[in-house]
Formats: structure tokens, C-alpha cells, sequence
């Protein structure tokens, strides 16, 4: 089983004996091996009285850097149906995606560095906005058969076709943890004429001889033109 990085950071009162509770549960899935701090923890045996209520109620949940779920669910069995029966607590939470999953994955990494002195800003908890590319492209073709002699058929055609770029983004990340620059690439249309044509000569009932002659554009797709690979990036 591949290993999973799980990181948690929980409020310093009222809640270290659960985080102990929930480290112990989890860590008996093979593969998983969770890291927790306390916000703000040892309040009174480091003397940090004045700091007593600078607490964290933030429930933040970020899975791999796609999905954030957030809101007022607890993890803990008063919020399990399963585990209290019909007297378990109700409550208000989200699963959201886009762009705000990196800006609640800021708020989360924030706490763990302001618990652990330690920043994710390493490749695994970088999370890259999403990027998005559109075009639509458009053919226009005519084509006709002109019988020469009984023996000789000559097929003609021809196309137009045309591309037009909508959008295209691309997002270039730069040594923090979810920093970077989008990049707008310039709206380059394209369109090309294309003929090709076909003789067929039929030499008898059982046999015919073809000669094909063509002119074709082939427009490169968005990964070719916009991937580093390819050197369009």
C-alpha cells in the first residue's frame, strides 16, 4: 500500500486527549503514518497566560490538493451517527474545489507553522490553481466526381479550415508553496486550404489502378503547442 502524508493540527484545550485518540486510529492502517501538533500548546506550563484564548476552531480538510471539505463538522464520535446513535450532532460543512482549495490550504499551513515552527513548501504541498484551455475549430469542404471516360473517374475535392484559440492559461510555480504566475498565452487563430483529388481507372471488372494526390494542414493540438515537452512553453 503506498504511503499517505497526513498532517493534523488541533486546538490545545479540550481537544489533545481526541487528537490522541484519532492519531492511534489512524496509524493502524498500514501505510499511514500521521504527524500532529497542538495549536498554541503548553499554554500555562510555558507561562503564555496572555495567549490563553488564541485558539483555532478552523476544520480544514485538503485531500490531495483537489478537494477541501470545511464548516462546522468535528471529528470526533458526538458527530457520528455510527458511533452515538440518533443523539449525534448535527452540523453545517462543505466540499468545495478551484481555486480556493489553495487559499484554505494556506489557512491550515499557516496553523502547522505557527504550531511547528516547520513550512510545507516542499513539492508534495504544492497545489497549482487550475488552468484551463479552449478552441473550437471549423471545416468547410466540397467535393465532386467527374466520370472522364467509362473507364476513368476523377474525384475533386477541397476544405477550409479554421482555428480559433478561446483560451489558454498555464500557471508557472515558483519557490513557494503555492506561488507562481498565471501565464496567458497570446490568442493565436489559424486557418489553412487543403485540396486533394483521385483518379481511378478502372482496367477491368476485376482490377482498377488509383493515383491520389493531396495538399493537407494538420493544426498541432493544444498540448503540442503549450507543453514545455514539445518546446511551445
Amino acid at each position: 500500500m503506498a504511503s499517505i502524508a497526513l498532517q493534523g493540527v488541533s486546538k490545545s484545550f479540550g481537544s489533545i486527549q481526541a487528537l490522541r485518540d484519532m492519531t492511534v486510529e489512524v496509524s493502524k492502517t498500514p501505510g499511514r503514518d500521521p504527524t500532529v501538533a497542538v495549536f498554541n500548546g503548553n499554554v500555562i506550563i510555558c507561562l503564555r497566560l496572555p495567549y490563553a484564548n488564541l485558539r483555532t476552531h478552523r476544520k480544514i480538510l485538503i485531500v490531495d490538493g483537489k478537494i477541501a471539505l470545511t464548516g462546522g463538522m468535528n471529528i470526533r464520535a458526538g458527530f457520528s451517527e455510527e458511533a452515538t446513535g440518533e443523539s449525534f450532532a448535527h452540523d453545517t460543512h462543505f466540499s468545495v474545489t478551484g481555486p480556493v482549495v489553495a487559499d484554505l490550504f494556506d489557512l491550515a499551513a499557516e496553523d502547522w507553522r505557527f504550531s511547528t515552527q516547520e513550512l510545507l513548501n516542499d513539492e508534495p504541498w504544492r497545489i497549482e490553481p487550475p488552468q484551463r484551455s479552449r478552441e473550437d475549430t471549423f471545416s468547410v469542404a466540397l467535393e465532386d466526381t467527374l466520370q472522364l471516360t467509362p473507364a476513368l473517374t476523377l474525384t475533386l475535392g477541397g476544405s477550409y479550415d479554421w482555428r480559433n484559440l478561446i483560451q489558454s492559461d498555464d500557471f508557472v510555480v515558483n519557490n513557494a508553496r503555492t506561488g507562481g504566475t498565471f501565464v496567458n498565452y497570446p490568442l493565436v487563430d489559424a486557418d489553412a486550404w487543403n485540396a486533394q483529388g483521385r483518379l481511378i481507372w478502372q482496367v477491368d471488372a476485376a482490377s482498377e489502378a488509383h493515383l491520389s494526390l493531396s495538399s493537407r494542414t494538420r493544426f498541432p493540438t493544444l498540448f503540442e503547442r503549450f507543453s514545455s515537452r514539445f518546446g511551445g512553453a
